[in-house]
Formats: C-alpha cells, sequence, structure tokens
C-alpha cells in the first residue's frame, strides 16, 4: 500500500489476483501485490512505490512509458503481454502481464474491490446536471457521515470510474459516482463495473446527439444505468420524462420518482430567496439553497429522492444545501472590478443553454447584460435548428451585447440585438473588448471545446 495514504484498504494477495485475471496472466508473485490504492494510470503523476497501469488510447500507448516509470520508482507495472518483446527483459520481472488491454483487467480489479466494500454505490447519469448533482449529494451524505468518497471533477468514463473506486477505501460508507458516454454501451460497461446500489439518469436531452445519430440511441444508452444495474438497484427517475419512467419500471426493481409529479414533487421554487418546497413521503419540505438556478429545483429533488432511498434525514439536505458552493465553470459568479462574470463556460447543450439564460435573465433582469456564447457542439443533423430556436431565449435577456464564438454559434444572436462575431477564443481575446464599459453582467458560455474558460480566466486576470 503506499505508505502516504493512511486510509483503510481490505488486503489484495497474489492469489486474489490470480482468481480475479486467470491462469493465464504473469505474475510477478516475488513482489508484494499492488493494493486498490496502489495503481497510478499517469506516469506523470507516479509517487515512488506505486504501480503503473500502462493504459492505451487514440492518441497514447502507456506501455511506451513502463521503463520511465520504473525509473521514476513505481513498484511494478500491469502490461499486455504483446509488449513484452519491446520492453527489456531484465524489466519482465516486475510486470503483471495480461492477454488483454490492461485497462480491461484493471477493471476486473476494481469491480471486484468494490464487490469487497460495505459501501452503498450511487451512480448518476443523465445529459446535463449530473456533475450539480454528485456534488450536491456528497455535500448532503457528509453531514450523515464522513465516511463519503465521489469521483473528482468530472472524471466519469471508464478510466475514471475505475480510478475512483480503486481509491475508495474499505470503510467508506458512500461512494458517489458519475457516468458520462461516448457510444452505446458505455453506460453498461461502467455499471457492471461499479455494481450500483443507487441509480439516477437527471435527464434526457439532445447533448452528444451527433455521436449516438439518433434520439433513441441516447435514449437506450442513458437507459443502460437502470436496464444493467444490478437486481437490487433502486432507480431513481425523472417523472418529467415518460420514456425513462417507462425504461425504469420495465425492469421491475425499485423506484423512486421526482419531478413536477411522482414520490418526490416539486410543490414551488422561489427565485429570490432561492427556495425550494417538495412534497415526499415525510411531508411538505421546504430547502433553501445559498445561490439559484432554474435546473436547482429538479437537481435537488432528485438528490431529496436519493436521500430518501438510503435513509438519510432531511436536515442533512440542508447542512448540505449551505455547504455545497458553487461549481467551476458551473454558473459560477465572480465579481471583478465593475463587472459581475457569471462563467457557465464548462459546456452547453440546448437544455443547459436555455437553463442558464432563463436563471440570467431571472437574477439579473435589471442589469444590462452581454453575452458570450460559443458553439453546442456534438448535436449532429439538429445543429442548426437548435442553434437558431434559442433566439428567442436570447432575446428574452435584452442583452447589451451579444459575443458569438465559434461558425454555430452565429445563429443564436437575434439580429434584433447589437452583436459581435469571432472564430474561435483567441480571435476574442485578441480583440481586449472593455466590458465594463459595455455592460453589467458578463455571462459566458459554450461547449467545453470551444476553451471559453481562457476568456473567464482573462476577465478575472485583469480585475
Amino acid at each position: 500500500m503506499n505508505m502516504m495514504d493512511k486510509k483503510t484498504y481490505k488486503r489484495i494477495t497474489w492469489h486474489d489476483y490470480r482468481a480475479w485475471l486467470g491462469v493465464t496472466a504473469i505474475l510477478p508473485e516475488q513482489l508484494p501485490a499492488p493494493q486498490a490504492n496502489d495503481y497510478c494510470l499517469d506516469s506523470r503523476t507516479l509517487v515512488k512505490g506505486q504501480w503503473f497501469a500502462a493504459l492505451r488510447g487514440p492518441r497514447f500507448d502507456g506501455h511506451h512509458y513502463i521503463a520511465a516509470a520504473l525509473a521514476k520508482g513505481a513498484g511494478g507495472f500491469i502490461a499486455a503481454k504483446a509488449y513484452r518483446p519491446h520492453l527489456a527483459q531484465d524489466l519482465h520481472r516486475l510486470g503483471i502481464w495480461v492477454d488483454d488491454e490492461p485497462l480491461l483487467q484493471l477493471a476486473k480489479i476494481a469491480r471486484q474491490h468494490r464487490l469487497r466494500l460495505p459501501t452503498k454505490v450511487i451512480a448518476i447519469t443523465g445529459s446535463s446536471g449530473k456533475t450539480t448533482c454528485k456534488e450536491l449529494l456528497a455535500s448532503v451524505l457528509r453531514n450523515h457521515s464522513p465516511h463519503v468518497y465521489c469521483s473528482f471533477s468530472n472524471e466519469n468514463n471508464e478510466i475514471g470510474v475505475i480510478k475512483t473506486l480503486l481509491r475508495t477505501p474499505s470503510d467508506n460508507r458512500y461512494c458517489v459516482l458519475e457516468f458520462g458516454a461516448r457510444k452505446r454501451g458505455d453506460i453498461a460497461t461502467l455499471t457492471s463495473i461499479a455494481v450500483p446500489d443507487i441509480a439516477l439518469c437527471t435527464n434526457i436531452g439532445s447533448s452528444h446527439l451527433g455521436i449516438f445519430t439518433s434520439p433513441e440511441h441516447l435514449l437506450a444508452t442513458k437507459c443502460e444505468i437502470y436496464t444493467d444495474s444490478p437486481a437490487h438497484c433502486i432507480s431513481i427517475v425523472n417523472n418529467d420524462y415518460p420514456e425513462l419512467l417507462a425504461a425504469a419500471h420495465a425492469t421491475g426493481k425499485q423506484m423512486i420518482s421526482f419531478g413536477q409529479a411522482g414520490d418526490v414533487r416539486i410543490i414551488s421554487s422561489d427565485p429570490h430567496t432561492a427556495s425550494i418546497t417538495l412534497q415526499t413521503k415525510r411531508g411538505r419540505e421546504t430547502y433553501r439553497a445559498a445561490e439559484y438556478h432554474a435546473a436547482l429545483a429538479s437537481n435537488l429533488a432528485a438528490v431529496v429522492a436519493i436521500s430518501i432511498a438510503l435513509d438519510v434525514p432531511s436536515s442533512c439536505i440542508q447542512s448540505g444545501l449551505e455547504r455545497c458552493g458553487s461549481i467551476s465553470g458551473r454558473f459560477h459568479t465572480h465579481k471583478t472590478g465593475d463587472i459581475t462574470l457569471i462563467d457557465d463556460s464548462y459546456n452547453a447543450s440546448p437544455q443547459s443553454m436555455k437553463a442558464g439564460l432563463s436563471t440570467l435573465q431571472t437574477l439579473y433582469s435589471q442589469q444590462k447584460k452581454i453575452l458570450i456564447l460559443g458553439d453546442m457542439l456534438e448535436l449532429g443533423a439538429t445543429s442548426l435548428d437548435e442553434h437558431t430556436s434559442l433566439q428567442s431565449a436570447v432575446a428574452a435577456i435584452q442583452p447589451t451585447l451579444v459575443i458569438t464564438v465559434g461558425r454555430l454559434a452565429t445563429h443564436l444572436a437575434p439580429d434584433a440585438f447589437p452583436h459581435r462575431e469571432f472564430a474561435n477564443t483567441d480571435e476574442l481575446l485578441a480583440a481586449n473588448l472593455d466590458f465594463a464599459s459595455i455592460g453589467d453582467v458578463l455571462y459566458v458560455k459554450g461547449s467545453n471545446a470551444v476553451n471559453l474558460r481562457e476568456v473567464c480566466a482573462a476577465v478575472v486576470a485583469k480585475g
């Protein structure tokens, strides 16, 4: 075990590895067996004594860094047998050699480690709101138990989920995971590794529709969190999406619904006090958040539904709301000089863009507003229509100026309002605009690849 980590982990032996990886794996049994939290998936962050996992991706191959990792002090490595001829023979004895991709074998190790945990695992997916729900839930659960672990930032792919599970201590009570998907079957894979006790799909929108090619494929992929979860898993379902409700109901598993109707029903949402009133089996419950957002009611209702499934008292929910601050890049507010910057730059879909603009108008109706809006990517054949359809939401803001970044974003700007177009973020930064002389509030949102976070960083740096 990494001596820098004082958390408790159930010991893994070479006998365990043999059972998990199969008889064809070559194990360096003369070395101490690596423990769950000993694995490093990136040689750049490796700490002496950790085991290096030689993962392969479309733009990298970790096998090329095995020798460097060992020179840096790695305790050993896990690699594909096909690479053995390319590594110095005296280093062979320091590795776990497997037939398939090391990531697949690491997934087996992570799953077996998870099955040994007395931990309740909560898995969250959806087109939007995943990270917000994850962070809010973790904050709530930490008021119920000090033993809560959750995925860092938006580490929601196979590598991120495996990393989180491997680092979850054996005395942990709750583990909150975020699941993302780039293709059909991704959520099913993550579900098979994490074996969740609670499964939530926040909503279904048009995010990544260009990747999934059709709304039906996107829906089927997100619903894998219900269909592929174990029989004991409780499904937390957004009642406002009948297709999600039908998919969860068809599994025959226990279900708690939330939304404008359902087991956790949204009664009211007050933007002026950031308070939400819900009707649950425990009665009428009112919670007050530090900040309002148009998506707050739905996200909070989902978290309350999960809390009910876990028997977490309502007092923990209010305390969790108070402790959970805004998340970087997600309607994160900065007061910088004479202007209020609202950094919503982390990502954008038609649903989240509309919610962000609605929140902006509700909270800052009297101020002069500048909008910096970037392309919403991966929408496939619907891209042009989705951008154009949001012109009415932009117009409702009555913006002083609309700045668009990217080819598609130009279709977000209504002709009735002043607007400027930039091909990319670098071009916008080079223009060195004096935002404070134009408006009071600067709202920034676009897909992550547009890199509008650099604009926000520049505004904050200027003060």
